[in-house]
């Protein structure tokens, strides 16, 4: 969300403020900071993408590149030292040719670029905002209704290889199940936006409705998200000191479930997944590094070559490399080569429109269907609905949603979709997405997600008119229709 904070004294300067606003809409905005170069002056630093934008801030035929000092990010670089990871402006998934990634800009450092700052103004946008809401915001709404759909916690590793050195007994949840850390994760998932929503709701069970994958993991982490989401107060409670409700958990079996599951009932999906595995990048890779693979399958007695056989493996290392176990030297040896592949792997999953269509396309319909259901007052209760799934599911919906390149969802990834009420009855959604890396200790403010040819808050027949391509007629009959 923007977040604006101004204590200007001026009322000129209030007034440039909303100007601002208003001048920004649309802007791939990072930052901006306030300066006073003296006492009697106030000026501002704006740092944009590039130098087009930086050409064009003007508004009610005032220039506000005089009152403005304009840098870009590769004039910033000259400047400051180069620093990619989680605390650069620019995150790995926005770098752009002749983009870097650079240090925060705090006062402290910037001090260097104009003068003594003054901790007056920051306007601050996520990374994933495309342009801000246009006439009205959060405080003008009424929220109605909140589905969120989120990965699975920390897990086992869904694949073990015949030579692999920890065996699976290192796990004693068992393969591909959530471990400790994943329940405490989810958990801590549950309280967060039990604080997001602490206005909505309340411990009422009757609110939520709670649908998983039939996994393991995803059982579980719909569990322990529910049980800090709508832990019980007042009449809801069981006993003193039991700080817990039942509350259920609905899922499909597997070869049931074209909403949630990770492997999918539908044939078609199934030849098309194959149809991009034996194309495009991933057979590039291939080629590229076969020594290197056939060297890889030979110590791991695994066909990399194979379907997903080599993002498996890479998993299942990386899983290891995280809890600090034993890791062979030759995953050392080709880890760069086997992890550019499992990457190449996954997005190929979820890159044909095809595959979108039919995979993510009955939970886009079951999404917007609930809304309708909201506004048409079916649903007068429920004001949660949760969807617990695995990472290929939220890429897929991103990518459905045309956020593209995103890498790949963390453990506890989760997409809001909000409905509100807003100023003379018009009904918008708003997307917001956690993903922080870290989502037991720190897990950071959402980000705001902007559909295509719309604002923050999108008008309900938009949303919907954006998902009409992605919703099959008759899903099972298209899933027959293979070539």
């Amino acid at each position: 969300m923007i977040s604006i904070s101004a204590h200007l004294d001026d009322t000129r300067e209030k007034r440039h403020l909303k100007h601002l606003e208003r001048a920004l809409q649309g802007w791939s905005l990072l930052k901006i900071w306030c300066y006073a170069l003296n006492n009697n002056n106030t000026k501002f630093l704006l740092v944009s993408r590039n130098s087009v934008e930086a050409e064009s801030l003007a508004i009610d035929s005032v220039d506000y590149r005089s009152m403005i000092p304009t840098v870009t990010l590769v004039e910033i670089a000259k400047l400051l030292s180069y620093e990619c990871g989680i605390n650069g402006l620019l995150s790995h998934t926005e770098r752009h040719s002749g983009s870097q990634c650079l240090p925060l800009l705090t006062p402290e450092r910037t001090d260097m670029l104009y003068g003594r700052p003054c901790k007056t103004i920051q306007l601050h946008y996520g990374p994933l905002i495309r342009k801000r809401a246009e006439e009205f915001s959060e405080e003008d709404s009424k929220l109605l209704l909140v589905q969120t759909l989120f990965r699975h916690g920390d897990r086992a590793p869904a694949f073990s290889y015949p030579t692999d050195p920890n065996k699976e007994d290192c796990w004693p949840e068992g393969l591909g199940k959530l471990t400790l850390i994943g329940k405490r994760q989810q958990y801590a998932l549950g309280k967060f936006l039990r604080s997001m929503y602490e206005d909505f709701i309340t411990t009422n069970p009757n609110e939520v409705l709670v649908n998983s994958s039939a996994a393991h993991r995803c059982l579980t982490s719909a569990e322990a998200t529910v049980a800090s989401f709508y832990a019980p107060k007042g009449k809801w409670k069981i006993e003193e000191g039991l700080n817990w409700q039942p509350i259920p958990v609905h899922y499909f079996p597997t070869h049931q479930d074209k909403f949630l599951s990770y492997k999918g009932t539908c044939p078609r999906v199934a030849v098309e997944v194959e149809r991009q595995l034996n194309t495009g990048k991933v057979q590039e890779l291939f080629q590229k590094y076969q020594a290197k693979f056939e060297a890889i399958s030979n110590y791991t007695e695994v066909n990399v070559f194979y379907g997903i056989n080599a993002l498996l493996l890479h998993d299942t290392i990386l899983v290891e490399k995280k809890k600090n176990l034993t890791i062979p030297e030759w995953a050392d040896l080709y880890w760069d080569e086997l992890e550019e592949t499992s990457y190449a792997i996954f997005h190929s999953v979820t890159s044909s429109s095809l595959t979108l269509r039919l995979k993510v396309g009955p939970l886009l319909e079951d999404i917007s269907l609930n809304m309708k259901k909201k506004i048409s007052g079916q649903l007068p209760h429920l004001k949660v609905q949760m969807y617990s799934t695995h990472d290929v599911n939220i890429a897929a919906v991103l990518q459905a949603l045309n956020f593209t390149n995103m890498p790949r969802p963390p453990y506890c990834a989760t997409l809001l979709f909000e409905l509100h009420e807003m100023p003379d009855a018009l009904m918008a959604v708003r997307l917001l997405y956690l993903n922080s890396t870290d989502p037991l200790s720190d897990m950071e403010e959402p980000h705001i997600l902007v559909l295509d040819d719309c604002s923050e808050f999108c008008p309900v027949e938009n949303f919907t008119k954006r998902l009409e391509h992605l919703i099959p007629d008759n899903w099972e009959q298209e899933c027959r229709m293979i070539d």
